[in-house]
């Protein structure tokens, strides 16, 4: 079972994870079509919860890491998998929702789309998170969290070019999640109400610097640490 003892002595974590969930949002702007979008973050609206351990996860934010490859979209017809790495925050609880702390961890990614049509200028996808590992960063020892194995975690991606060469961008996931306190030997999954529950992020505009989110000592601790 997690502790508040435990987490202090790993320091802040963060596990940014709320990927939107139900459709996309109101889109952002890029002077590029490629995926994952330059410039942009997936932003959670929903909480999780693990009450078998006592663990809630909301406010996550999924980040490109610097660095991190992008690719372009598929054709209609076509489908592309691509790799990439995340920077993940998030608030957390360890005690059932009373408290939450800031936390942060970082991870790759794999991610299916397929272009499913261009209908008055807008390009259409039809999106998976195939793989979404979760480790490290501030988490305390032996804490991962990953995309569920046996769950699809579908998500929606559309493309619209507007004046001066941008486009506008709208992208959604719904992310089943899982949760491992002893290293990855066993799993545990997000419970909601009526059963597993996912994690609902959309596309949202980065802000001009991590600093506004209160962020910018965890993104520069936890690329220190991956680069160690």
């Amino acid at each position: 079972m997690l502790t508040r003892h435990s987490l202090t002595l790993a320091g802040m974590l963060a596990i940014v994870l709320c990927l939107t969930a139900g459709g996309a949002g109101a889109g952002m702007l890029s002077t590029t079509d490629w995926v994952p979008t330059p410039g942009g973050l997936y932003q959670g609206d929903n909480t999780v919860s693990f009450p078998m351990v006592g663990v809630v996860v909301m406010n996550v934010q999924l980040v490109p890491s610097t660095g991190a490859a992008s690719y372009a979209p598929p054709a209609p017809g076509s489908t592309v998998i691509g790799d990439s790495f995340f920077d993940i925050f998030a608030d957390v609880s360890l005690d059932g929702g009373a408290t939450f702390g800031p936390m942060a961890a970082s991870g790759p990614a794999t991610v299916r789309i397929t272009g499913t049509g261009l209908v008055g200028g807008i390009r259409s996808f039809d999106t998976e998170m195939l793989q979404l590992n979760i480790s490290g960063g501030t988490l305390p020892g032996g804490v991962m969290l990953r995309e569920s194995p046996t769950l699809a975690s579908l998500g929606g991606h559309s493309i619209t070019q507007v004046s001066g060469g941008n486009y506008t961008i709208d992208s959604f996931f719904d992310i089943y999640t899982e949760l491992s306190v002893d290293s990855g030997n066993t799993w545990m999954p997000a419970i909601g109400l009526q059963g597993p529950s996912y994690m609902h992020v959309v596309m949202t505009p980065e802000p001009a610097t991590m600093t506004l989110l209160g962020l910018g000592s965890l993104v520069a601790l936890i690329r220190r640490r991956r680069g160690a």
